[in-house]
């Protein structure tokens, strides 16, 4: 046994204290959730300190909250209307997918790049012109009058977005010490799904009754909160200045490769059900190998040569590890593929108008608020529950969500379908909770470890508490980018086999998988050939829930 001392610093008041904890050093090398972690009021008496929250640390907290509800109200407003696009703009269904595409890919590659940049400038200034960014790119969204400015207003909306929600994370955990971390960051978990509900439910309204870009027009209301909360929240004269060598210091070209890798990855799947020819064609054959290879130079260039590397692949060190940032990966993936191809079976399959479409996606997102609320008191309360069986539990209920997701058709009675969705909610929120509380747990094992075993060597990123959180919403963010393409790919593939084998007439408008476009006048031959497109990218949803348990089983 051995005593540890922990130097935790209050951001508001400026005194320092101890934290003396007894811990196995078994415990330290298996990285297992450490004995007697308090985490919430009750069990502060046996600390050696107490930490109260004030009026500053309720400001951040509010002013990362409405960042939180931006970025999800954000990633899921344009499910609902994507057939409403599709028929403003004239263009097809895989034209109207870069819409959702350009927003995730600049927000996955935004982020470590903010992160990277509050380091230097601070927090304060990067997590406002992170806001502005997005309020620019919601401004040309607003008014876009074609789909390739739609697409590169949302490229600017994602980037803001991505990195005011990077760099809010990273406020949570300077502000708040670790043992009140996982009470008080349970405020941006509900958040995010406050916004979740909101997008789709304001994106069908909006579609119906409306116009489509007064969707844009409402999710101001979050971005100029937070804009308007930020500058009492933090001390911006606090803020560092730039110097020519920290600029000179950051990874850009990490910021460059990853970008590179993930934009022709994904433009390369997105083409395969495109092209006749398949992976055959030169397109797709030139993009994935850029984006291939961009990847591999990024994973080197981070591991091997960079001094300050933006993502530090010495986190990565054990199984355990591994499992847990693989399954945010798969998490991201399930989020958004479940609500792009769930709203579409509403719209296409049952009928639905665009403002119960997003009524019916309620039935997904709605009871996430108050069940994460829940599993926050049960988690604070004196029968505390280990984290890897939430996770367990989550893939569980969305592997038999998925697998009843396959017997959806257009004779589907009402009560069925709304319970199929509920349970696929319950299991995103049994998810988004696990990890999100396990990325703050190993954090600070991780932290610890570098403490004790690494002294006098020379600190990354991956060191700090901070990395393993944000770490977790990248992966995260990459997930729901991945899952786009390759639902529209698999969906448009099945179509294109199922007009082959019915000998469609090469004059109708589905006649070729890359003209399809989403309108009510063709709505009944669409609702026919997107079904047998559904029932296989179900399957691919399958499997990923299924690998998504596997990694869940080796979190310790």
């Amino acid at each position: 046994m051995r005593v540890e001392s922990i130097e935790i610093g209050h951001a508001e008041y400026g005194f320092r204290a101890h934290l003396h904890e007894s811990v196995s050093t078994q415990n330290l090398v298996d990285g297992i959730y450490l004995d007697d972690t308090p985490f919430s009021d009750s069990d502060s008496g046996s600390e050696t300190f107490s930490w109260g929250h004030g009026v500053k640390e309720m400001l951040v907290l509010s002013c990362v909250s409405f960042v939180a509800m931006m970025d999800a109200f954000h990633a899921t407003m344009m499910t609902p209307i994507v057939p409403v696009l599709s028929a403003v703009f004239e263009h097809s269904f895989y034209s109207i997918l870069w819409i959702d595409m350009s927003y995730l890919l600049a927000s996955a590659a935004s982020q470590p790049l903010f992160a990277m940049l509050s380091e230097v400038f601070g927090q304060g200034p990067i997590l406002i012109a992170a806001v502005v960014i997005a309020i620019v790119g919601t401004g040309v969204c607003s008014g876009s009058l074609s789909i390739l400015s739609l697409v590169a207003g949302r490229l600017v909306q994602g980037a803001g977005s991505g990195g005011a929600m990077a760099v809010s994370l990273l406020l949570v955990t300077d502000l708040i010490p670790y043992t009140h971390r996982v009470r008080f960051s349970d405020h941006i978990c509900r958040a995010w799904a406050l916004g979740a509900m909101l997008g789709p439910l304001t994106g069908g309204f909006f579609g119906e009754y409306g116009n489509w870009n007064w969707t844009f027009y409402f999710s101001y209301v979050f971005s100029t909160l937070s804009l308007f909360i930020t500058p009492f929240a933090i001390n911006l004269r606090e803020c560092t200045s730039i110097s020519r060598r920290a600029a000179l210091e950051m990874d850009w070209l990490g910021a460059i490769l990853t970008f590179l890798g993930l934009g022709p990855l994904l433009l390369g799947v997105s083409w395969v059900g495109q092209r006749p020819s398949g992976w055959d064609d030169w397109r797709i054959i030139i993009s994935s190998c850029i984006g291939g290879l961009a990847m591999v130079i990024l994973v080197l260039y981070e591991s091997v040569w960079v001094a300050q590397p933006m993502f530090n692949l010495g986190i990565f060190n054990s199984i355990h590890t591994i499992m847990l940032y693989a399954g945010s990966l798969l998490y991201g993936i399930l989020i958004l593929g479940h609500l792009q191809n769930l709203s579409m079976y509403i719209f296409l399959v049952k009928y639905f108008s665009s403002p119960l479409t997003g009524v019916s996606m309620l039935a997904v997102t709605g009871p996430a608020f108050l069940i994460l609320l829940l599993l926050s008191k049960m988690h604070q309360g004196r029968y505390s529950f280990r984290t890897r069986w939430i996770i367990r539990a989550g893939w569980m209920l969305s592997l038999l969500a998925t697998g009843c997701f396959i017997l959806l058709n257009p004779d589907t009675p009402t009560p069925g379908w709304v319970f199929i969705f509920f349970a696929t909610g319950l299991s995103h929120v049994l998810l988004a909770f696990g990890y999100h509380a396990c990325s703050h747990t190993e954090s600070l094992t991780r932290k610890r470890e570098e403490q004790a075993e690494r002294q006098g060597t020379r600190e990354g990123r991956g060191s700090s508490p901070a990395f393993a959180i944000l770490m977790y919403s990248i992966l995260r963010t990459w997930g729901m980018c991945i899952a786009v393409p390759v639902g529209g790919t698999i969906v448009l593939t099945q179509i294109a086999q199922e007009i082959d084998r019915s000998s469609a007439d090469s004059s109708s408008p589905l006649a070729r998988q890359n003209e399809i476009l989403l309108s009510p006048d063709n709505r009944e031959e669409l609702g026919r050939l997107f079904l047998g497109g559904f029932r296989v990218v179900w399957r691919f949803f399958l499997g990923v829930s299924a690998l998504g348990g596997i990694s869940s089983l080796m979190i310790r």
